[in-house]
């Protein structure tokens, strides 16, 4: 009967608050107003800190965000200020397993045996323990597990509710590369106002993934579902063209793209040859220009400049400085992708 209960004042409490946001009710000032619906409820981003698409540090480092997330997590795990969760949580949060500060410090550093032939007659081999640790410059990149809302001005705000730190799995013994291996899942529910700058950083971020192979629970890896990608582009694309959005050719840009510019950007020009009706019957040139209407479509990255911020609990946070879309160009013959990406415009989003 009790959990009959709760689901009852559960609804109730539900219905009252659509029908404050229905009916405009004010009387009791902002706690009345129900919080804004995300743009998606789910998206992973992959901030690549080394290696291949690594990002570009306008101020911080790798090294420093290595120090200040990786190892301060790891530290404060160890002497139980924070937990670290096993990274299939990514899949489900409800499912959670919390490691230990000993699970962490086994998982950084491990035993092995290993026979050692004895340099004396009559040369036995003999077996010893090897104590390896976890080398940190292995430590590559960090996928946020994230919500995206979006203003009527057009600004994206992301919110981090989790983060995994990645690393790279190398065989202890042949050194080979075997990919990519997530330590541990850190939950981000409420950060602290206490926070520090560890980078700011430019790189570009996939918002369309067809990989066929992917399993999928992960289907919101580095892409957004197709009527959120059309809510934010078409309307983005939209207002560019009418001026109700301010854009720019690059993020040092100080005077903004004017509409015959957003023009340019957004539409193709293509050259035809036709007989000419009259005599001599020439050939003549013709410029065409096609402006598309569904150019969001071709929409598949975002480039983005954006803070990146951590608590003294080492939850994460992202204020988006500025975006860029990027599309894919398609042949005009056959509107198949050429491979080819073009950004279109950089956007303002503070």
């Amino acid at each position: 009967h009790s959990s009959k209960s709760t689901l009852v004042i559960a609804g109730a409490a539900m219905l009252l608050c659509m029908a404050a946001c229905t009916n405009n009710i004010t009387e009791r000032g902002p706690s009345s107003e129900c919080p804004p619906a995300p743009l998606t409820e789910q998206f992973m981003s992959i901030i690549h800190l080394r290696g291949e698409n690594a990002v570009t540090y306008s101020e911080g480092s790798f090294e420093f965000v290595l120090n200040e997330v990786f190892k301060a997590g790891i530290d404060k795990a160890l002497e139980d200020s924070i937990r670290l969760g096993d990274p299939s949580m990514m899949y489900d949060p409800e499912d959670a397993y919390w490691y230990t500060a000993e699970e962490v410090q086994q998982k950084m550093v491990w035993v092995d045996t290993q026979y050692v032939e004895n340099p004396e007659p009559p040369h036995k081999l003999t077996m010893v323990l090897v104590e390896n640790t976890f080398d940190t410059e292995l430590f590559q990149s960090i996928r946020t597990i994230e919500q995206w809302y979006l203003n009527d001005s057009l600004q994206i705000k992301r919110k981090v509710n989790a983060y995994i730190p990645v690393g790279e799995n190398v065989d202890l013994y042949t050194g080979e590369v075997r990919g990519p291996e997530p330590y541990f899942y850190v939950g981000c529910l409420q950060p602290s106002e206490q926070r520090k700058k560890v980078a700011t950083v430019q790189y570009q971020q996939k918002v369309v993934n067809y990989n066929p192979n992917e399993y999928y629970p992960t289907w919101y890896r580095e892409n957004l579902e197709s009527s959120v990608r059309e809510k934010l582009f078409r309307t983005l694309l939209k207002k560019a063209r009418s001026g109700g959005v301010p854009v720019y050719a690059s993020p040092d840009s100080k005077q903004q793209l004017s509409i015959e510019d957003v023009e340019k950007r957004l539409c193709r020009v293509d050259t035809v040859y036709a007989e000419s009706p009259e005599p001599p019957y020439e050939m003549e040139k013709t410029l065409i220009e096609e402006c598309d209407k569904s150019l969001y479509h071709q929409v598949v990255a975002l480039n983005l400049i954006q803070d990146v911020y951590v608590d003294k609990n080492m939850q994460l946070s992202i204020e988006m400085k500025w975006y860029a879309p990027v599309i894919m160009e398609l042949d005009p013959k056959n509107l198949r992708p050429t491979g080819e990406e073009r950004t279109l415009f950089w956007v303002k989003n503070q």
